[in-house]
């Protein structure tokens, strides 16, 4: 069961005022670590989170490559 009530801002100020230091204290905590803010993602995020990936086929390839390269690369002439 779910009850919404709107009460003004200062009305909520002076309910706050009332409570003794150690329910402010825990109010506080409530307050600072239940609500955690949204990173919002930057166009650049999403672009690279949802980009095109290689596959491990490819990734296993590249390295072949690299390993061919880097051999030929050290050969004496």
């Amino acid at each position: 069961m779910e009850v919404k009530v709107q009460i003004p801002f200062n009305e909520l100020v002076a309910i706050v005022r009332q409570l003794s230091s150690t329910q402010k204290v825990e109010l506080q905590k409530e307050l600072i670590h239940g609500t955690e803010p949204v990173a919002k993602k930057s166009r650049l995020t999403e672009l690279l989170l949802n980009g095109p990936v290689f596959t491990d086929e490819q990734i296993e390839i590249i390295e072949e490559t690299r390993k061919s390269i880097n051999q030929w690369r050290t050969k004496p002439l």
